[in-house]
C-alpha cells in the first residue's frame, strides 16, 4: 500500500508519516503541496524513514499545485 503525504508543513508531514505510515509499503511525498523544504532538512527526514519514498510534483490538471517547469 502506498500512502501519500499531502500535508503542507514539515511538522504535518512528520505527523502524517507517523500516523499513515503504519502498515504502508511505501510513501509518496507530494512536493507540489509542501511548504518550501531545503535539501538538508529533507535528507535528515529521509534518514528516519525505512520505507521506499516516491517524490511527485503534480500539475493543476492532475489535482496538484505545481506551476514550475518540469525540467
Amino acid at each position: 500500500m502506498l500512502v501519500a503525504t499531502i500535508q503542507g508543513s514539515l511538522q504535518q508531514v512528520k505527523k502524517g508519516i507517523q500516523k499513515g505510515g503504519k502498515g504502508a509499503d511505501a510513501l509518496e511525498f507530494r512536493l507540489d503541496l509542501m511548504e518550501k523544504i531545503d535539501r538538508l532538512t529533507l535528507s535528515k527526514l529521509m534518514k528516519k524513514i525505512s520505507l521506499p519514498v516516491i517524490f511527485t510534483l503534480r500539475r493543476k490538471n492532475q489535482g496538484g499545485a505545481f506551476k514550475g517547469n518540469e525540467r
